[in-house]
C-alpha cells in the first residue's frame, strides 16, 4: 500500500456510505490511484520520506552558479542530515538548503565564503549523494497514544482513543513510520451504565470515563455502530445505526468498543522497525489541506465513474449531457496555482 492523501473513513464520510469489504477495497484502490494523479498534477510528493539520493555533478567553469545544486524532484522537506560531494564530505555547516523560506527546499548552496565545493571526483554520475528527509513538508501531530507495547515485528497497534487515523493514516511512533491498511473494534475496558431502548432518539451513552472518547470516533454495542458527536461529561451523544449497523438496544453491562485496533505497515517510508512501549505518543501525518481535499474529491469522481461504466450523465432527455465536473476543475487549477513544482535545471 503507498502512502496516500486521503483516509478510507473521510471518503465514506463524504458519500455517506455503508461499511462493506467490497466497498472499503475499492475506496483503498481509488485512493491509491488519486495519490498517483496528485503527484502526477503537481510534479511533487507530499509525504515525508528518509533516504539518501544521489545527484549528477558536471562542472562548468566560468558559471556564476557553480555553488548551486538544483534538487529536482529530490525536494528536502528538512535540512540534510549528511551530504557528500566527489566521495568526501561535506560539513553541514557549509551547506545552506534553500529558499530560506522552505520546506520544501529545492536546491541547495554552498557556503561561498568556506572551502567547501561542488566536486565530481573521477565521473560526474551520482557524484554527489544527499541524506534527509525527501517530500513537500513534514507535518505531524500528536493523535493518540500505545494503548500497549509491540516488538519490531507485529502487525497489529492498538491505540487510545483517536478521530483523526483511519486506513491510509500515515503514523509516526518514535522514528518510525506505519501506514494504516486496515482497523477492527478492540475493547475500550468500559461498559455501558444505563440501558439504551431501540429508539434513534435514544442518543446518550452513559459510560464511566468520557474522556477516554474522542469526537466522531465510531463506538459499537453488541452489534449496532455509533458516531460519537458530543461528549459530556461520562455521557456520549451519538448517532444511531451508524455504518448500516442496525437498530437494537441495549442492556447496562455491556462491552463498548470502538474502531481501536489498527493493522499496519511496519517501517515505511525509510524508516526501520522498532520496539515500542504503552504510552508512546502516535503521530499522525497530515498532508496539505487543498491536497487533502483534491484526493477525496478525484476517489469520489473515480467511484462514480466506475460505477456509471464511465458514462455518467446530468440531466435526461435533450438536456442529457455528460457530467462536467466544473467544480472539479477548480479544484485542480487551485491545486496546480498553489502546488505546482517548476523544473529548474
Amino acid at each position: 500500500m503507498r502512502p496516500v492523501y486521503c483516509t478510507r473513513e473521510q471518503v465514506k464520510t463524504a458519500l455517506d456510505s455503508v461499511e462493506t469489504a467490497r466497498n472499503n477495497r475499492r475506496i483503498d484502490r481509488l485512493n491509491a490511484s488519486s495519490a498517483d494523479y496528485v503527484e502526477r498534477l503537481t510534479l511533487r510528493k507530499f509525504y515525508p520520506q528518509v533516504g539518501t539520493r544521489t545527484l549528477d555533478w558536471i562542472p562548468e567553469l566560468d558559471s556564476p552558479e557553480s555553488w548551486r545544486l538544483w534538487l529536482g524532484e529530490n525536494e528536502l522537506a528538512g535540512q540534510p542530515t549528511a551530504v557528500t560531494s566527489g566521495g568526501a564530505s561535506v560539513v553541514l555547516g557549509n551547506v545552506y538548503a534553500r529558499p530560506d523560506t522552505g520546506p520544501p527546499y529545492d536546491h541547495l548552496e554552498i557556503n561561498r565564503g568556506g572551502s567547501a565545493a561542488w566536486s565530481s571526483a573521477a565521473s560526474s554520475q551520482r557524484a554527489i549523494s544527499i541524506t534527509g528527509t525527501f517530500g513537500y513538508q513534514v507535518d505531524d501531530v500528536a493523535a493518540s497514544s500505545l494503548a500497549a507495547g509491540i516488538n519490531s515485528s507485529t502487525s497489529t497497534v492498538t491505540i487510545g482513543a483517536s478521530w483523526e487515523i483511519g486506513v491510509g493514516s500515515l503514523l509516526l511512533v518514535g522514528s518510525e513510520r506505519m501506514q494504516v491498511t486496515n482497523r477492527s473494534m478492540s475493547t475500550t475496558g468500559q461498559t455501558l451504565q444505563v440501558l439504551m431502548s431501540a429508539d434513534q432518539s435514544s442518543t446518550a451513552v452513559a459510560v464511566t470515563t468520557g474522556s477516554a472518547f474522542t469526537e466522531d470516533e465510531v463506538i459499537m454495542l453488541d452489534g449496532e455502530k455509533m458516531r460519537v458527536d458530543e461528549i459530556t461529561g461520562n455521557t456520549l451523544r451519538v448517532t444511531r445505526k451508524w455504518d448500516g449497523t442496525p437498530l437494537a438496544a441495549h442492556t447496562g453491562g455491556v462491552t463498548v468498543y470502538a474502531q481501536r485496533q489498527l493493522t499496519v505497515e511496519r517501517g515505511v517510508c525509510g524508516t526501520t522497525p522498532a520496539s515500542h512501549l504503552l504510552g508512546d505518543t502516535v503521530s499522525v501525518f497530515r498532508p496539505p489541506p487543498l491536497i487533502n481535499q483534491l484526493a477525496i474529491a478525484k476517489t469520489i469522481v473515480n467511484l462514480l465513474d466506475e460505477s456509471s461504466g464511465f458514462a455518467r450523465t446530468v440531466g435526461s432527455g435533450d438536456n442529457e449531457r455528460e457530467a462536467a465536473g466544473r467544480r472539479f476543475v477548480e479544484l485542480e487549477k487551485r491545486v496546480q496555482t498553489g502546488f505546482y513544482r517548476v523544473r529548474v535545471s
